[in-house]
């Protein structure tokens, strides 16, 4: 309705700049919305007619700068959409139109700040198609040149968000083309200048955590483009650097339910990327971090099943790692706690027959570990109880039989290792029995 009589108001007094021109904002505004939408012909169908009222309002005022702007932008807008429909000739054509009028605003006031941020989107505009079009010399020449604006301006008004933010932005889009060419030194410094920006903000507002998390999450951004392009080494003391800053944050806010489960994820991942490495005890001494942290969630909601769940994953995985640096001992443990849970929540929830298939896998694990360190009787009845809850609550005599199966020809393998070969080949025996009756069952 309100488009309606503007759209009136300026058919019947086509002379009225002003009208004009809340015309033309009307139309961009509803550009925005379509775009966001993803409706991007209706999109351009907008931008255009803001851009037609825009020249014409120009061309009888070339003088106003206000005017002047309002085309600059409006040209910018035709040019994103250009480029959003794959029309990348086109974007810059309507680029360059935008970057002529801020190029001339620009100079002739050096010291207006709107000038000269208008600028700089453009340049980074033409920078952002160059990349697409594979010109990545033409791409980081257009980058330099809105970088040289950014960080005049930041520098002239260092408390300013906004400066920071689109300089902070701009570096990690050079950092990503300096790494991808092989730059790594220039890559690494430009990283250094974004994280110097991110904790100039942080510092400058330290009761915001929300500068400080996005510093944090900054910090995570920049290791994992280091990670994917082969850097482990650097991107490891970034995920460190992050881990820090966000430590510091959760100890802020300790009832903040979302810090404390990123930090959890956080120490788990960071456990990962060392594994990845090599480094298992680093990994492990992660994820015993992220662990006192599950185990503070039980304690302090018993109820929650999936905490226990998530603290059950947590403990085996745990065994698992303990397991495969040779700490058998600690791997029992492990897996034991692991085993509580596992019964309690089975427990819990008779209904729930994936509780107790999981009950079931856990004796198994615990079988395995016990047969390993030498406790056949104690694996024997562990995977005892795991069989009579599969034959319990599996639905498929097979999926019983294959696990039977397993069972015994697991022990079998204990007691030949030991020498004990009568009481291998009575095991084997049972299995192979088992293994016949199955295959008459489903000889498929």
């Amino acid at each position: 309705l309100g488009l309606a009589i503007t759209e009136r108001l300026a058919a019947g007094a086509p002379e009225d700049a002003e009208v004009a021109q809340d015309l033309s904002i009307s139309y961009n505004k509803l550009g925005d919305i379509e775009r966001l939408l993803r409706k991007r012909q209706a999109a351009l169908t907008r931008y255009q007619q803001a851009l037609v009222l825009n020249e014409r309002l120009a061309a009888y005022a070339p003088e106003n700068a206000e005017v002047a702007v309002q085309l600059s932008i409006s040209y910018r807008k035709m040019g994103d959409m250009r480029e959003e429909l794959g029309d990348c000739d086109g974007a810059l054509d309507r680029y360059q139109q935008s970057l002529i009028i801020s190029e001339r605003l620009a100079t002739g006031a050096p010291e207006n700040t709107e000038f000269a941020l208008n600028l700089s989107a453009n340049y980074i505009c033409l920078g952002n198609v160059e990349r697409v079009l594979s010109n990545g010399q033409a791409a980081l020449a257009h980058y330099q040149q809105a970088l040289v604006i950014l960080e005049r301006l930041a520098a002239a008004a260092p408390e300013n968000a906004i400066f920071a933010g689109h300089l902070c932005s701009l570096y990690k889009e050079i950092f990503i083309m300096e790494q991808a060419r092989g730059d790594s030194q220039a890559a690494l410094a430009r990283a250094q200048q974004f994280l110097l920006v991110k904790n100039r903000l942080a510092a400058a507002d330290s009761a915001n955590a929300d500068h400080a998390l996005s510093l944090s999450r900054t910090y995570v951004d920049f290791a994992n483009i280091l990670r994917d392009l082969g850097d482990s080494q650097s991107a490891l003391t970034y995920y460190q650097q992050g881990l820090a800053v966000l430590e510091r944050v959760a100890a802020g806010a300790p009832k903040n339910t979302h810090l404390t489960q990123e930090l959890i994820v956080r120490y788990e991942r960071l456990g990962d990327e060392y594994e990845a490495v090599g480094n298992s005890h680093a990994a492990l001494d992660l994820k015993k971090q992220a662990l006192v942290i599950r185990e503070r969630q039980v304690a302090s909601a018993p109820e929650n099943a999936m905490f226990a769940d998530n603290l059950r994953t947590a403990y085996s995985l745990l065994g698992g790692m303990e397991k495969a640096l040779g700490n058998g001992q600690a791997a029992l443990a492990r897996y034991k706690q692991a085993l509580v849970i596992a019964e309690r929540l089975a427990a819990g929830a008779p209904e729930n027959s994936g509780f107790a298939v999981q009950l079931s896998e856990h004796y198994r694990i615990l079988g395995d570990t016990e047969k390993a360190l030498g406790n056949s009787q104690g694996a024997l009845a562990l995977y005892q109880q795991g069989l009579e809850i599969r034959e319990r609550v599996s639905p498929s005599a097979q999926e019983v039989a294959k696990f039977a199966i397993f069972k015994y020809e697991s022990l079998g393998h204990t007691q030949r290792a030991q020498g004990n070969s009568q009481e291998a080949l009575a095991l084997y025996q049972q299995a192979l029995e088992i293994a016949e009756r199955l295959s008459r069952s489903a000889p498929e």
